[in-house]
């Protein structure tokens, strides 16, 4: 979570953004579907790092969550199973070094 939004990592539906402002009403206001199956996520800043499967490290740009961006990516080689931020830096492991 992020301020009023909360970011999913939803398989092949890829990232989602969902406005949880009002905990009884949540509501969907964007996205980004990402080239492989999203299995999970981590936000630091305006970014979004999806560990993104076969697809590697995806990295959205989610400044305006209603127009989420990717801006970057990165082939692991192998699968990329999670992400984990700590300040500037990320990292997603392929599931071949876990």
């Amino acid at each position: 979570m992020a301020g009023n939004y909360a970011y999913l990592a939803e398989g092949e539906a890829g990232l989602q953004v969902i406005d949880v402002s009002n905990p009884t009403n949540c509501v969907r206001v964007g996205g980004y579907d990402t080239s492989g199956v999203a299995l999970s996520m981590a936000v630091s800043g305006n970014n979004a790092y999806v560990a993104d499967n076969e697809a590697g490290l995806q990295v959205i740009a989610v400044s305006n969550p209603t127009n989420c961006v990717r801006v970057a990516g990165y082939d692991s080689g192998g699968r990329a199973v999670s992400v984990a931020v700590s300040g500037p830096v990320s990292g997603a492991p392929s599931i071949d070094q876990l």
